[in-house]
């Protein structure tokens, strides 16, 4: 994990951090509003997870 939020330079989390990842695919909710950020000509209305 890369978050070192000192006071020179901050870094976040990521989309690729495992526990961001998670958190966001976790909920259907979190991962289509995630698809329509990252899409936005799309217009993404559902989903549906495979597992």
């Amino acid at each position: 994990m890369r978050w070192n939020l000192d006071k020179e330079r901050q870094e976040y989390p990521l989309i690729t951090d495992d526990l961001v990842f998670g958190h966001v695919m976790g909920k259907k909710e979190n991962c289509i509003e995630l698809l329509r950020r990252a899409y936005p000509e799309l217009d993404i209305k559902d989903t549906e997870v495979l597992t």
